[in-house]
Order: C-alpha cells, then structure tokens, then sequence
C-alpha cells in the first residue's frame, strides 16, 4: 500500500487481521498485532476482538482467555460483541461455568448482555445437560425482552420430547418452553388450513428446514399426527418426567 502512495488506517489494518484470523493465521495475526501496537495505530477494541474470536475459532482458547483477561490492562473495556465472542468460544469448548461467570460479571463491568449472548450460552448450556441453569436463563432472557433464535427453540424441543428425567419441575419447564417458542412455529402448528391444505411458512428456508426436523422427530416418535395433534403432543405432560 505504501509503495502506491497509500497509508493504511485502523479499518484496512483490522480488515487484514480479520482475513488473517479467517484462515487461521494466528500467528501472523500476532505479528501484525505487535506492529499496530508500536506504530501510530494503536490497537482497539474492535482489533483485539477480532484476534480472540480467530483464536477461539482456531482452537486456541487459552491464548484467547489470555488476550482477554489483558485488555484492561491496556485501557481497553471489552463490548458486549468482545464478551459474546469470548462466551461462544468458551461454550464451544465445553466451559460452562467460565461462560456463565462472564454472563454474569458482564454487567458488573458496565456492559449489558443482549440476545446473542443469551442465545449463546442457552445453547452450551443445553448441550452440556446444564438444563437447569438453561431454564433459569430462558426466563431471564424473555424477563429482559429477548427472544429465543430457532437453534434455541430446536435445542429446547429437543429436550422437552426426549428428555427422559427432569431436575426441575414440569411447571418451569412447560413455563420456558411456552416462552421459547417461536411465534411462526405456533402460529403453523395451532391454526391447521382445512382439507389439509398445505401450509406456507414465510420465513427463511433454514428455519423451515429446522421446524420440519422436529416435527419429523414427533412424528417418527409417535406415528401419523396432525399438525394440531403434533403440537398438542408437544405439550403433554407424557412428555416431560
């Protein structure tokens, strides 16, 4: 760039590093991190974020928790996109209590969680079988005025159908679940069109691709039902023990 009279600025330096992260070159991305830090552009926010998320993509999540814990020291206050990053690539490896400790800590440190980070550690949560703390987390979530992505709502259907025990009780479950549920997912299976007339989803195709996985699951569970049956099914205490 400099050989055509061009200068690089902190948006063309963090778009290089993210490319770099992308393809997992991390330590490239390092080296060019330690020369924006003894050059005029000082890294911020947005750069060291970008450099923890290819380092938990890459697997190398205590590099990441490392960079992390660091950015206070360097003035540097993480967002809330900092914290669902990190949180994600803690959920990713299986780290439950430490994404669950950044939820909480988060707003102590003055940044307010959002859907994404809900969602997110909702659904390490679930596929960890933490459900207890997930279902406390769902009622927090919809409390706050967020609402549940279809990964969310798959994961937790999933759950209700198959589960087998329970550590908390019916009421709370059936209680999350009522709040987790997609309003296209309720509206298609409460409202049956008459003489079976097929039904027209407006949504994206990986959402329908997603609701037809778990109906296909009711169904190969428990035979031939209606879409109104279907729902009902879901909804049966014989579900839930």
């Amino acid at each position: 760039m400099q050989s055509r009279d061009l200068s690089p600025n902190h948006y063309t330096l963090n778009a290089f590093l993210d490319g770099l992260c992308k393809v997992q070159q991390i330590d490239k991305a390092m080296i060019l991190l330690r020369k924006m830090e003894d050059s005029k552009f000082v890294p911020d926010i947005v750069t060291y974020t970008i450099l923890i998320n290819g380092m938990c993509n890459a697997g190398k999540l205590n590099d990441a928790q490392g960079l992390f814990n660091c950015l206070n020291a360097r003035g540097l206050q993480p967002n809330v996109w900092t914290y669902n990053v990190i949180i994600h690539g803690l959920c990713k490896g299986g780290c439950m209590e430490e994404a669950y400790q950044l939820l909480r800590e988060m707003e102590g440190n003055g940044c307010l969680p959002n859907d994404v980070t809900y969602n997110t550690i909702i659904q390490g949560l679930l596929r960890n079988n933490e459900n207890t703390r997930a279902a406390e987390l769902v009622n927090e979530m919809v409390e706050r005025g967020f609402s549940a992505d279809v990964v969310t709502t798959e994961l937790w259907v999933k759950y209700v159908v198959t589960n087998e025990t329970s550590s908390f009780s019916k009421a709370s479950m059936m209680t999350a679940f009522d709040q987790i549920k997609s309003d296209s997912f309720a509206d298609s299976v409460r409202k049956p069109k008459p003489k079976m007339k097929l039904i027209e989803l407006k949504m994206p195709p990986e959402q329908k691709q997603t609701i037809t996985r778990i109906i296909f699951g009711l169904l190969k569970e428990h035979g031939p039902l209606t879409i109104a049956d279907t729902w009902e099914r879901v909804q049966m205490p014989s579900c839930i023990v």
